[in-house]
């Protein structure tokens, strides 16, 4: 969602990063394999496009031209052919990635900008070009028109309405993996696969540290605390999950156990957290700042 804020910067980010953390996991006990449920995801989606007027081109043209055209190229790739990416030659992509394409070089290159991993610098155009047609889709630009952009008084609003207080748990999830007649090899193959997974929870995070930021309240600097610490129970099991598959150490699990069991315990200190945003903090600022917030 970076790429988007890059490509408009009037976009603030109490719009763009609500409620991308309402995704769900789930897992086939019998093969393992995973699904999501991102339905409220798209709906907000819908929402955040209809916010800002935001539309979305697909275009069979050339990225030069695209470029020539003054508008912002996002170019769908395979971060198995992406030089910077840590799947470079290694692992194939299996949802959608994007970057953005800024401009082109005089030397023939491309200015290239992605947020996940960060990355902004140039590519040659053989690199691009062997992108755009391995990804076997068609690049696109977006266009943005609207009186928001820029609004903070429609933004907040915005906020304040569409924050969702779907509960996050994950117990049922981890319960039917650990329970998976699986090696442990195996299981640990599947935590280390939700890593991108777990980065969606940055976008909670960005929302609250700008409340912090912008109204300096003393709960909601604590609530910056209690995301950071959620995020770092994530990080250190996809972590753990990650060295025992390199050294192929399948006892690791036993030591991942009880940070699962960490993880768990914390999201009911998460949901408190988002629903008194919607109920409490927020109507607060509204009543307090928001005429002064624009």
């Amino acid at each position: 969602m970076d790429k988007i804020i890059r490509a408009f910067p009037g976009i603030s980010e109490y719009v763009v990063f609500l409620n991308i953390w309402c995704a769900k996991i789930d897992i086939n006990t019998y093969t393992g394999e995973i699904f999501y449920d991102e339905t409220l995801r798209e709906q907000y989606n819908d929402l955040f496009f209809n916010f800002y007027g935001l539309k979305r081109h697909h275009s069979s043209e050339t990225i030069d031209s695209l470029l020539e055209k003054n508008v912002s190229v996002f170019l769908n790739c395979d971060n198995y052919y992406l030089p910077y990416h840590h799947f470079y030659l290694k692992e194939h992509t299996r949802i959608e990635h994007l970057i953005l394409i800024e401009y082109k070089n005089k030397d023939g290159s491309y200015r290239v900008f992605d947020d996940v991993p960060e990355f902004e610098g140039n590519l040659s155009e053989e690199i691009i070009l062997d992108l755009h047609s391995k990804a076997g889709h068609m690049s696109f630009w977006h266009e943005i028109n609207n009186e928001r952009v820029g609004n903070k008084l429609e933004e907040f609003k915005h906020l304040t309405e569409n924050i969702i207080t779907a509960p996050i748990t994950h117990k049922e999830f981890f319960d039917k993996l650990l329970g998976i007649d699986m090696d442990d090899i195996g299981k640990l193959n599947i935590i280390y696969s939700l890593r991108n997974y777990s980065f969606l929870y940055n976008g909670l995070y960005r929302i609250v540290s700008k409340l912090a930021k912008d109204f300096n309240i003393d709960i909601v600097n604590y609530y910056c605390n209690v995301l950071e610490a959620y995020i770092t129970k994530w990080l250190l099991i996809i972590n753990l999950a990650n060295k025992a598959i390199l050294i192929n150490k399948a006892a690791f699990i036993d030591r991942i156990l009880p940070r699962i069991n960490e993880l768990v315990e914390s999201e009911q200190e998460v949901n408190d957290l988002i629903y008194n945003l919607k109920t409490t903090v927020l109507p607060n600022i509204a009543n307090q700042f928001l005429n002064n917030y624009e």
